[in-house]
Formats: structure tokens, sequence, C-alpha cells
């Protein structure tokens, strides 16, 4: 694809879910490995009538069959990407609530961050990432990504000997069994540049605090070795105004961590829809 702008070519290219026809789009972002389905089961049922969700395969992820260059895996890329498919599906000058998890709640934040559209919330979801590039919560990606490039997808097998694997199943067999499940996804060992570049990013790149230009609310996990609460609490010290929602452990309660995730989107989306 030479001569042609990465980003563009993802928006061209790019599996998306377009639900509801309001006025105010909802930009869904799921996290690293994931898919478009995982931040469209934050939301309840009825969608509201104001809404208009646009929720993508990001790059390298779910049925997007773009990947592109290493460098293409960076948050400020994937954010263009985000600002690139708003735009080709004619909602980039419609008010913006933006939601992420993990990498997605990175992506979320950048664009919050950038300016220039027209936000009226941002919800970060379980982030993950922080000042450093390698954050030592994210290392066994690495371990992961080195399995898939040796062995495909029968690396499995030795992750789930290893170490790294065994120390965060023995805080979160859900963390385990998403990191046993990178091995699985379309695709994966073709795909395997996302997890060797997306988690050298930092998404804390300014010093001390900054105050957005529209409401934020952070939410973080109990439990969770990938998505530490540090990060959560460390995003929300950084972001002036910024509202914490802490849940319970996806392991220990796993329906009341659905149902306080929900209503923690449900509350956001109703409050953001028609303006603060």
């Amino acid at each position: 694809m030479s001569g042609v702008d990465p980003s563009e070519a993802f928006a061209e290219a790019a599996a998306t879910s377009v639900l509801g026809s309001g006025e105010t789009v909802v930009l869904m972002l799921h996290g690293l490995g994931g898919d478009r389905n995982q931040p469209l089961g934050l939301l309840s049922e009825p969608l509201g009538a104001g809404l208009t969700v646009v929720a993508p395969d990001q790059r390298a992820h779910g049925e997007t069959s773009v990947i592109g260059e290493p460098e293409d895996f960076t948050v400020d890329r994937l954010a263009d990407d985000a600002v690139a498919l708003l735009r080709r599906r004619g909602f980039i000058a419609r008010p913006l609530i933006v939601v992420g998890i993990s990498m997605g709640a990175a992506v979320a934040l950048r664009l919050v961050q950038r300016g220039g559209l027209r936000l009226r919330g941002a919800l970060l979801v379980r982030p993950a990432f922080g000042e450093e590039p390698w954050p030592e919560h994210l290392r066994v990606f690495r371990e992961v990504a080195a399995l898939l490039r040796a062995q495909g997808a029968d690396g499995v097998g030795r992750f789930a000997a290893s170490e790294a694997y065994q120390q965060v199943a023995e805080v979160s067999p859900v963390a385990a069994e998403s990191l046993l499940a990178q091995f699985t996804k379309p695709g994966a060992a073709g795909r395997v540049v996302r997890l060797e570049q997306v988690p050298a990013n930092p998404s804390i790149t300014w010093g001390g605090r900054w105050t957005p230009s529209c409401p934020v609310t952070v939410v973080g996990a109990e439990a969770d070795p990938v998505h530490p609460m540090w990060v959560a609490e460390l995003w929300h010290e950084r972001i002036t105004g910024s509202e914490l929602v802490v849940t319970p452990s996806r392991d220990r309660e796993p329906a009341a961590y659905d149902e306080q995730m929900r209503a923690a989107t449900r509350r956001c989306l109703e409050a953001w829809a028609d303006g603060v």
C-alpha cells in the first residue's frame, strides 16, 4: 500500500459494528488481543435513543485484516486510525463519547489529550499503560509473543507451564485464561506484532496533572494483575476532575463486576449524551 496513509487504509477495511441512529456517537475501543464484542458487552438494553455506537475491530484484531508495519502499533497511530474511521463513516463532526478498555482506554485517552473532536465524555476502563514502556505487569505479553513467533498456537502448552503464567493465574484465573486465549485468536501468529509493539507505548506522556476538556471516568477492578489498580489510580490522580470507579474482582464476584460495569457505562452515557 505504498503511498496510502496507514490510517486511511485501516478505515477503509475496518470491521465495524454500528448500532443506533442518535446524534451523539459512542466510539467503543477494545483491549489488546480482543475484538469489538468486548466493549459492546458493556452496553445495557435498550440503547439510548440519542446515541449511535461505533465499535471497530482495531488494526490486526478481530475481523480487521489490516496489519501494517510495526510502527503502526503506537497509541498515536491507533488514535489516528480511530479518527480516520470516524471521518470515513461521516461521524467526525458529531458529538462524541469515547469508551475504551485497556489498550482501548489508552487510545481513548490520547483522543481526549489531542482535542479537536466534539468530546462529551471519556470512559476509561481497566487501564494498563502508565508512564513507562513495558511496565512489569505487561511483560508477560513478551513471553506470549516470543512463543507465538517460535511455535505458533503450539506454544500455549509451554506458556501454561511458565512462571509468568502461573503468577497471573494465582491472582486471577480470568486474566490467565485471557492470556492463554492469545494463542488461539484468529491469525494470532501472523498478528503477533500487536503483542510486541503496543505494550511499548506509555499512555501518561505529560508531567504533573492535566485538565481535560470533557468529563472523564476511570474504572479499575480489584485483583487484576494485568490491569493493576495502581494504574487506574495514577490516571485518576493525573487527570484533574476525573471520577474513579472501583469494581469488584472479575474472579471473586463476576456477577457484581458485570453489573457494576454496565451500570457505570449506562450512567456515563446517559449523563453525557446531551452534553454536560
